[in-house]
């Protein structure tokens, strides 16, 4: 008989395939997950509506063919959203309040960096949001935005072109009337220039793990927050963990083993996307040796942690012809590839991928763009492999009389 083999996963994509949630005119997509509404929300830049920032709700209808619904898309910033392919938009769910953050770069107002609160309605798939409210004042580039569940509030991580692209961080919190956002004092987690940062929280310890390229001195960084009330403070540097350009950074959880497996591109061997195990340990932070996920080139990474098979999903574009995926476990500081998958054969470009895990029914969803310029989704399936298993098995009679160590044939 055989039995299942936890260190191996097979990957395959839903049957019913790609479905189009954009065509030819959508692009830079953010997704998360709501899980009161058990739905996808999805932010993009629409082109054919002037470059508004807008989403669209999506629902995984059935979890055996990967069929995905979806409401109408909704405009959450009638200006133009569309900074080229800098990741200047972000959206997390805050499951205390049952309510969507998105925070974004308004290009039609000065580039400043704004936040608006979205609720999900599930009768119909439709999304409603309030009012924008301003967390910066300046250019405002490469935001991302995290939940912190230890004080059910977000932090929103971000460039300030004004002042040197130096990297800062404040505290949001959606009010009691589930409309209003209100922010804490803004902070500074590195005072020089800073690029290609992401961040991701740790249930563990209630830290949050920040990684970003030093552009000034062109190698990773590594820094941990802390948030308190409606402000949040820095540990001390993890300086040159590695020693060139990192780009296309993205990070994830793995509440198996209590690390964050992240993922990156490295200039320093030529462009190739490569996974480095981090852990917190107060407020300091550690790595292991880094590995190269595929000798191709890639300009984009997402990370999404998968719980049913205790697994990191790494997904990218790779060498420009395809877009790849890996289930990645980690031992101790050391990742492994444990199943690989090629979802999409044709040029996924740049700042074009996303996507986020549905626990109700335990896929993953990846949302890109495709060589005909249209925003698809895809349901991924994982599960075990298998392994034969021949002890105490019953396999069938000897033919002849043999010893312990001779050869002899079943009948």
């Amino acid at each position: 008989k055989t039995v299942e083999d936890t260190s191996t996963v097979v990957a395959t994509k839903g049957s019913a395939g790609t479905q189009v949630l954009g065509a030819g005119t959508v692009k830079y997509p953010a997704t998360c997950y709501d899980t009161n509404s058990d739905r996808f929300v999805t932010i993009y830049t629409d082109d054919g509506n002037s470059g508004y920032g807008t989403a669209v709700v999506s629902q995984i209808t059935n979890a055996t063919t990967g069929a995905v619904t979806y409401g109408t898309p909704v405009v959450f910033n009638a200006g133009d959203t569309d900074p080229s392919s800098v990741n200047n938009r972000s959206i997390a769910f805050d499951p205390s309040r049952n309510r969507v953050l998105v925070a974004f770069q308004d290009t039609a107002d000065s580039k400043k960096g704004k936040a608006i609160v979205g609720n999900v309605n599930p009768s119909d798939n439709s999304i409603t949001f309030g009012t924008e409210a301003e967390f910066e004042s300046g250019e405002t580039n490469r935001i991302s935005v995290v939940f912190d569940s230890n004080e059910n509030r977000f932090v929103i991580f971000f460039n300030d072109a004004d002042h040197g692209n130096r990297g800062k961080a404040v505290v949001a919190t959606i009010a009691g009337n589930l409309v209003d956002i209100s922010f804490g004092t803004t902070a500074i987690f590195f005072n020089d220039q800073t690029r290609d940062s992401a961040s991701c929280f740790e249930p563990d310890t209630n830290k949050i793990l920040t990684v970003f390229e030093d552009d000034g001195q062109t190698r990773g960084q590594a820094v941990v927050g802390t948030v308190s009330g409606t402000d949040i403070t820095f540990g001390s540097f993890l300086s040159g963990w590695n020693d060139d350009t990192i780009s296309n950074v993205s990070i994830a959880y793995d509440t198996n083993v209590n690390k964050f497996l992240v993922a990156f591109t490295d200039a320093g061997v030529s462009n190739y996307p490569h996974v480095i195990v981090a852990t917190i340990s107060g407020t300091n932070v550690t790595v292991g040796t880094k590995v190269i996920l595929s000798s191709a080139t890639n300009n984009e990474t997402i990370s999404i942690y998968d719980p049913d098979v205790q697994k990191t999903v790494v997904a990218y574009p790779s060498g420009g012809s395809k877009g790849q995926l890996h289930y990645l476990s980690i031992s101790g500081t050391v990742p492994s590839i444990d199943g690989s998958l090629d979802f999409n054969d044709t040029d996924i470009g740049s700042a074009n991928m996303s996507g986020a895990y549905d626990p109700d029914n335990d896929k993953t969803l990846l949302t890109f763009k495709d060589a005909n310029a249209d925003l698809n989704q895809l349901m991924i399936n994982a599960q075990y492999g298998t392994t034969a298993n021949l002890d105490n098995n019953y396999l069938g009679v000897a033919s002849t009389t043999a010893s312990d160590t001779e050869e002899v044939k079943i009948n």
